[in-house]
Formats: C-alpha cells, sequence, structure tokens
C-alpha cells in the first residue's frame, strides 16, 4: 500500500520526522499534483499484484517534483466561535469551477453538494480545494480565485479565515510557522477590507445594484450619472457617496470622513447574471469576484469580496440624509443567560436551580460532532432557571440556563 510521513521543517530546511500513517491522507492531493501521480491508482495497482505502475517506477530514491501546490480544508467549523461546528443545509451550495489539469489548475475533492443537511453527529469537513501553478505566488492566486468563488451558505466554516492567511503578507513571503495564527492573526474577527478595497467594493455594489435593476426591469434607485449612496454593512453601515460617469468611470467618496478624497475608479467590465451567484467585476485593470446573495425586503443583498461578507444597501442621497433620523436597533440583553455556543445535544447538567455558582464553573455538557464540549458559567451568580431537558437537542444560541435576577439575589 502507500503511506505518510510527516515532518517539520524549519528555516533552514532541516526536516524533523513527526509520524507515519501506512494509508494516504487528505494532503495527498498537493504529492499528486508536484508529482504528477496518481497515489490512489498506484496503491490500486499494488493491491491487485500488479506492482507499481510504469510512472511510479524511476530511478532514483527521489520522486522529481515541480511547481507549487496549496490545499485547503473546509470545515463547517465557525472560527468566529473557537471553531465550534455549525450544523444545517448547504443552500446555496456552489463549488468553483475546477479542471483538475493544466500549467495552474484547481481541484475540487468534495462529499457534499446543495441541499445536503450537516449534521452535529459526523466529522464537519465538506471539501478539499487544491490550486496547483509553476510558482508559489500563482498557486497562491489560484487558490484565492477558488475560494472567493466558493459559495458556502447555510453553515458557518472556515473558508474565509483560509482566505484571510492566504492573502496575509507575511504567507505570501513563506514565513508559516505552526504559530501564524496567534502571531498575525490572535483574536480574528473576520476579514477586514482595506479603504482602498471599501471604495472599490462600494462601486462593485453600485454597479451590482444597477444590474440587477436592469435585469428585474425595475425603476433604478438613483438615476443614471447622478449620485449615490452605498452602505457598507447595511442600513446602519459605513456610507460611500459613488457617482456613476459616462466614460466606463466612477468616483467614490467615503461619508462622514473630513478626510476622505474623491477617488476615481476605472470601471473596465462587469459581468453578472442575477440568476447565479457570483459578479466579475473588473476595476483599474484587476479582477475580482464577488459573491452577491439574494436581496431581502429592505433591498439589502448580502454580498462576500475577498472573505468580507457584509450586507449592503443602495440609496438615494435624501434616503441617507433621512436615515440619520434612524435609531439602531437595541442590542438584547444576554448577560442572565447562558445559550448553546453550537448545535447539539445536552448530555447531562452539572448544577441545579438555585445553586451559587462562580466563574468558569462547570455548568453542562454538550454533545457535537461526537465531542463532548463543556459549557462553563460565564459569571458568578444563582442559577435561576434549567430551560431544557437532558438530552434535548440544542440549535446554535438556544437558551440552556437563566440566572436570577440580580436585584432579587441582593434583596434574598
Amino acid at each position: 500500500s502507500a503511506g505518510t510521513v510527516e515532518w517539520l521543517v524549519d528555516e533552514e530546511q532541516n526536516f524533523y520526522f513527526l509520524e507515519m500513517n501506512t494509508r494516504l491522507q487528505v494532503e495527498h492531493p498537493v504529492t499528486e499534483a508536484v508529482s504528477g501521480v496518481d497515489l490512489v491508482k498506484g496503491m490500486l495497482w499494488v493491491a491487485s499484484g500488479r506492482g507499481l505502475p510504469p510512472e511510479l517506477q524511476i530511478d532514483g530514491l527521489l520522486m522529481p517534483c515541480k511547481g507549487h501546490a496549496i490545499e485547503c480544508r473546509i470545515y463547517a467549523e465557525d472560527p468566529l466561535r473557537g471553531y465550534l461546528p455549525s450544523s444545517g443545509p448547504l443552500l446555496p451550495y456552489v463549488e468553483p469551477h475546477a479542471t483538475g489539469e493544466g500549467e495552474s489548475y484547481l481541484r475540487m475533492d468534495s462529499g457534499v453538494t446543495q441541499g445536503h443537511v450537516v449534521t452535529p453527529f459526523y466529522d464537519p469537513m465538506l471539501s478539499k480545494i487544491i490550486s496547483y501553478a509553476p510558482t508559489r505566488q500563482e498557486a497562491i492566486d489560484v487558490m484565492t480565485q477558488g475560494l472567493d468563488e466558493y459559495v458556502i451558505e447555510g453553515v458557518q466554516h472556515n473558508g474565509r479565515l483560509c482566505n484571510a492567511v492566504l492573502r496575509h503578507p507575511e504567507f505570501q513571503k513563506g514565513k508559516t510557522p505552526t504559530s501564524f495564527l496567534p502571531t498575525h492573526l490572535p483574536d480574528w474577527a473576520g476579514v477586514e477590507l482595506t479603504q482602498s478595497q471599501e471604495e472599490e467594493l462600494a462601486v462593485a455594489v453600485a454597479l451590482i445594484g444597477m444590474t440587477r435593476d436592469s435585469f428585474l426591469q425595475r425603476p433604478t434607485v438613483v438615476p443614471s450619472f447622478e449620485p449615490m449612496v452605498v452602505r457598507l454593512g447595511g442600513f446602519f453601515g459605513e456610507a460611500f457617496s459613488v457617482t456613476m460617469g459616462d466614460d466606463k468611470s466612477a468616483t467614490v467618496q467615503k461619508l462622514g470622513a473630513d478626510d476622505a478624497e474623491v477617488r476615481t475608479v476605472l470601471v473596465d467590465s462587469i459581468k453578472y447574471d442575477p440568476t447565479r451567484f457570483t459578479a466579475n467585476v473588473s476595476m483599474d485593470g484587476e479582477k475580482r469576484s464577488i459573491q452577491v446573495m439574494k436581496e431581502d425586503s429592505s433591498g439589502e443583498m448580502k454580498v462576500q469580496m475577498y472573505g468580507a461578507d457584509m450586507p449592503c444597501l443602495v440609496q438615494s442621497e435624501r434616503e441617507y440624509q433621512l436615515s440619520a433620523h434612524m435609531h439602531e436597533p437595541k442590542v438584547v440583553d444576554t448577560s442572565d443567560m447562558v445559550m448553546s455556543p453550537m448545535p447539539g445535544t445536552l448530555i447531562s447538567f452539572s448544577v441545579s436551580e438555585g445553586e451559587h455558582v462562580e466563574i468558569g464553573q462547570e455548568l453542562c455538557i454538550v454533545e457535537a460532532m461526537k465531542m463532548q464540549n463543556i459549557v462553563r458559567s460565564p459569571r458568578t451568580g444563582t442559577i435561576g432557571k434549567l430551560s431544557v431537558a437532558e438530552g434535548a437537542s440544542l440549535v446554535t444560541d438556544q437558551v440552556i440556563i437563566e440566572y436570577e435576577d440580580e436585584d432579587t439575589e441582593e434583596a434574598a
């Protein structure tokens, strides 16, 4: 059969042996890409008594390798919640175009399709996406383009984090120690765009909105060549004034910032079919793929560029002026509640109603993806109510425990 040997490599190319597994592991497409051999075919040949296939019968000790390959393992896990598993139906789910061959290519190894339901009972890996190219930077570019086109909705996943890592300057320099995430993305809260990228996204959203209006044969929010306001982040998000010119250019300026300059962006092309989920927009000679989800009744569209996803809204200048008088929704106070951090099953409670608990004390155990997770108390207090029964199926953010009101505790 075949075996997989794992090593660590330092900056001076010294190899340190970790372990060997007598099977192929999930990283085997990387070896197949740089070596040009089909390892599974080799295993089948050996198992059937035919020996090694011709492409594996080489002189010398080392397999000749060329080019660079990268693999991203896409999991239904939420990096913003400590990589806890996420479950639900994959709707929509669209994989990027992958040929698996050529001088530079993308390869998809997946076990799901649109409509597949990710349950809390099995391993949460959705797919492996592999890029290959003659140089490392080209392999990174192929991978980021693939991730930009990879539409995964219905569950939380780590695809956006992979995108952020690949675009990080230190990763692109090849500085990838095992401490990369805690060093460079220690409190990662999602992809953050630069101001220049935000301006470009604002122009792209304006173009996408105009294309949708034309496709649906409905009046545009703003007449042609008049200023419009694009809100990145929804109704109360950052506002940008965008004006389309008649010479394939657009001007954009961030509103509410005293030092914001007016920028001119050259619009090369836009290819967007509103029945699909990706718009290809080229501005200032650079192509980018932007994911576009359906808009809701308020006109907000959820978009994603470079892994940064957010609701966006196109307004007229008058609508923007009137929105200044609107109040943001109040945030619900959940300080007296303990909610399930993931979908799963409540195995047991470690406390009872009326019991006093300290910060960090074990409250209950929730099982998900074959793992038992301890839920601990976020504060000192008295347990007021156990809101579910042991053995109950939970959804993310479902209330498990309620604390007694602090005023009630003090009165007692």
